[in-house]
């Protein structure tokens, strides 16, 4: 073999290396910020923007609702079980995950009138809840906002094509 030919195999390699590296990094954990910021994507610490799905969502319970994924399906509970459409589960995550928001401060907030409005769950880590309060604050981690998305997307996810179960 020449040598052009081994450096091309080495760099190659290393290339199927650094997508298989990349893939299982999506799978776990999705893309950091610091990778979106060198990439130009990411939110940085914005203030106006919350992401509340940083790595996947396997569930969400909102009021009488419960969407899962269980195997290559989602999964939409209402009452009676229906599939929902995946690619349409798929744009409302992306949608949604990344929210406009308009802080509160924490400041002066009776975390007594807060209820959880959603719970969700994730491929690796805790469940977690969005509170709300009757003012329309919604509380997500250590972070207080109003947001008219938030309320668009809750409003939307009964909304999502279906299909009964076979």
């Amino acid at each position: 073999m020449k040598a052009k030919q081994i450096v091309q195999i080495n760099f190659l390699i290393l290339g199927l290396v650094v997508v298989a590296m990349i893939m299982v990094r999506l799978r776990s954990k999705g893309l950091g910020d610091d990778f979106l910021s060198v990439m130009g994507l990411g939110s940085g610490n914005n203030p106006n923007q919350v992401t509340w799905c940083e790595t996947r969502v396997t569930s969400i319970e909102v009021s009488g609702l419960k969407l899962a994924q269980e195997g290559l399906k989602w999964i939409i509970d209402m009452g009676t079980r229906a599939e929902a459409d995946f690619v349409s589960v798929e744009k409302w995550f992306g949608r949604y995950c990344t929210l406009a928001v308009e802080p509160v401060a924490l400041e002066g907030l009776k975390l007594d009138q807060f209820n959880p409005l959603f719970t969700v769950s994730f491929v690796q880590g805790p469940q977690q809840e969005i509170l709300r309060s009757n003012e329309g604050v919604y509380l997500w981690g250590n972070r207080a906002f109003r947001s008219t998305e938030l309320d668009e997307a809750l409003k939307n996810l009964p909304e999502l094509p279906q299909r009964a179960i076979q």
